[in-house]
């Protein structure tokens, strides 16, 4: 069931931005209780994006749903900013009533939070860090960004949930790292097939060896020298490293380094590319892409 929200879709009433739809969620899932053919001991509730920092905020408001699952969420709804805010983002007492973060004690039924490292990972840990609650757990998958990480996990879910026989389904995190790593590798040799196409639209000659720059970040000094040294061992040219510092005083590096590859050998190139991402494993460290420079 997909519940339309006050304000939305027709509806009466104004949004109210994670406040009011809160009610909104919860009614719906009262709803579906009352339902013939319905097992009022198997609903479960599921959101992406501002959905998953809406339903971790019905968490801390209901036990009515058996289990919840938070795709990327935020911590705190004013970060969304006053573009997307029906509410005064400066007004701190309106501001702490959409913040999830406030509410993680408040959780009755189990919930899990899943986001990729490149979408709101942040958010994701710093849950994590003031989070005592046991009912809550936060995973940060590697390799995969903010709605990389959806379709792969919600199948899995999909499967576990349909199948159990009781409420409660003990989730794994195995099985959903395990299928986001294969949509990264999907994803990987789809970035190779468009360049191959790009190249070929600019009259780019793919039968030589070319140079291929591989650009890397990482936020800690231990995963910038990691990759470092598995690039070199794997025979990766270091092109340049760098280290900069933001204006709250964290540091980050970034890393080039280079290879040269016939691009008409798609095995080789695809290899290449699979390799180079595979110097980045952690959290703390990215495989940005790739780019033909001569």
């Amino acid at each position: 069931m997909y519940p339309a929200l006050r304000g939305s879709a027709g509806n009466p009433w104004q949004q109210e931005s994670f406040y009011g739809e809160v009610e909104d969620v919860v009614a719906a899932g009262q709803f579906l209780k009352g339902l013939k053919g319905v097992d009022p001991d198997r609903i479960y509730l599921g959101g992406h994006s501002t959905g998953g920092t809406l339903v971790l905020l019905v968490a801390g408001a209901t036990d009515i749903f058996k289990q919840v699952v938070a795709f990327g969420p935020v911590a705190r709804a004013d970060g969304y900013g006053p573009e997307d805010c029906k509410f005064d983002v400066e007004d701190h007492q309106e501001s702490d009533l959409r913040a999830p973060i406030r509410f993680l004690p408040h959780i009755k039924s189990p919930t899990l939070v899943i986001e990729g490292v490149w979408g709101n990972s942040g958010d994701a840990r710093l849950m994590q860090r003031h989070n005592r609650n046991p009912k809550l757990k936060v995973l940060v998958v590697p390799k995969i960004g903010h709605f990389g990480v959806l379709a792969p996990a919600s199948g899995y879910l999909a499967r576990v949930l349909g199948r159990a026989k009781e409420g409660v389904v003990e989730i794994e995190e195995a099985p959903i790292l395990k299928a986001c790593l294969a949509e990264r590798v999907i994803q990987l040799d789809a970035s190779v097939i468009r360049a191959l196409a790009r190249y070929r639209r600019n009259s780019l000659r793919i039968n030589v060896r070319r140079k291929i720059v591989f650009s890397f970040s990482a936020s800690t000094k231990a995963a910038f020298e990691a990759i470092k040294m598995r690039a070199e061992k794997a025979g990766y040219k270091l092109e340049e490293a760098e280290a900069s510092e933001n204006s709250d005083g964290e540091k980050s590096w970034s890393l080039e380094f280079s290879r040269r590859v016939r691009l008409d050998h798609l095995k080789e190139f695809l290899k290449a590319v699979a390799t180079a991402d595979a110097f980045a494993p952690t959290l703390d460290a990215s495989f940005e892409g790739f780019e033909v420079v001569e």
